[in-house]
């Protein structure tokens, strides 16, 4: 309900259920389906290790995220939510950050900076 106020909670529910077994699948290769003994059991199977096994991961999760943008869009577009979700909103909340974390932060960054110039 944050992005699409409509969006049931089963929309959400769905796309953690099926993150697992859609990202496994895209690591799947011809080897380890021929260690366990699924080779040549299931074509589609076959076919989807052969054609996962030289995508990168950046690929591997934009395909994992688009079908499950998909997946809860289907489930959104078929059982929307009566009302949609407001979401609350607190005023006296101050939301700026500490002077101590600002200090932590930078040394961090000036951590990090320093290691790159050192080691590049």
């Amino acid at each position: 309900g944050l992005f699409i106020p409509r969006a049931p909670a089963a929309a959400a529910i769905t796309g953690m259920l099926l993150n697992i077994p859609i990202y496994g699948l895209l690591h799947l290769s011809p080897g380890f389906l021929e260690s366990v003994g699924l080779a040549s059991h299931a074509a589609w199977l076959d076919w989807l290790a052969v054609q996962a096994e030289g995508t990168c991961f950046l690929n591997k999760m934009a395909i994992t995220f688009t079908l499950l943008m998909v997946a809860m869009g289907v489930i959104t577009y078929l059982w929307p939510r009566e009302r949609p979700v407001k979401m609350p909103v607190r005023e006296q909340f101050d939301a700026r950050p500490a002077p101590l974390v600002l200090s932590i932060g930078a040394t961090i960054i000036a951590i990090v900076i320093g290691l790159y110039v050192a080691l590049w």
